[in-house]
């Protein structure tokens, strides 16, 4: 608060840092009054500038994840009625729509989404492409063991044995207690039976079964298991 005093007859009024300061700052106006109109302007066209681009973003933004949601839809239509024709268009669109998006959450899951398209295609190389485009420039998250993993398959079916050895191992090492780590023991047992190492492949299997024993993979493995003690 200001205070008055009486000095000589003449009266003072003493003011306190906060009101010094707006003094000065209403003197600084009234003496640059072009100054702070512009400047205030500037301000103002900034603030509008910011304000539509941010309703620009949204609405592409908002646009974009209802093509997500009709592409997909369109997808599993198509898949439902076994129009293969139809899968393969929307593969395609979903590809290109993938490629222009600027919502993180399309760019993020999207080469997973891509790469599970075609591996239900049994286009292999393709799906080890956006698959592996997942594990290595995506976010990690509980899908990246089941993209790693399904890469490792499309490698084998691709006879690329190596790579798929290499991927099934990192999954082994790395994401104990995944989403994939029910399918590793079952998939190396296979590696292992392509390489004609049948001892290795059937410790994989008894692994399997007995790391997992309620796992449907384990229930495959019981079978190949089966069939390798029954052949010599």
């Amino acid at each position: 608060m200001s205070r008055i005093k009486v000095q000589q007859k003449h009266i003072v009024i003493e003011r306190n840092p906060v009101e010094k300061a707006l003094m000065a700052v209403k003197d600084f106006v009234k003496q640059h009054k072009v100054v702070v109109r512009y400047a205030a302007l500037a301000v103002f066209v900034v603030i509008i500038v910011v304000v539509a681009v941010a309703l620009y973003l949204d609405k592409i933004e908002k646009g974009e994840r209802e093509r997500y949601d009709t592409l997909l839809a369109r997808y599993n239509a198509g898949m439902a009625r076994g129009d293969e024709e139809s899968v393969k268009s929307t593969i395609s669109q979903f590809r290109e729509f993938v490629a222009s998006a600027h919502n993180d959450y399309i760019e993020d899951t999207g080469p997973y989404i891509l790469g599970n398209m075609y591996y239900s295609q049994k286009m292999y190389g393709d799906a080890k492409r956006f698959l592996l485009k997942y594990v290595n420039e995506s976010p990690e998250t509980e899908l990246t063991s089941l993209a790693l993993l399904k890469a490792a398959v499309a490698s084998a079916e691709m006879n690329q044995l190596e790579e798929a050895f290499q991927m099934l191992s990192r999954i082994e090492k790395e994401f104990k207690d995944s989403l994939a780590s029910d399918q590793v023991y079952y998939h190396l047992a296979g590696y292992y039976l392509k390489k004609n190492n049948r001892e290795t492949a059937k410790k994989y299997y008894e692994r399997e079964i007995t790391t997992y024993p309620g796992s449907p993979f384990a229930a495959m493995a019981r079978k190949r298991l089966l069939l390798l003690t029954a052949t010599p």
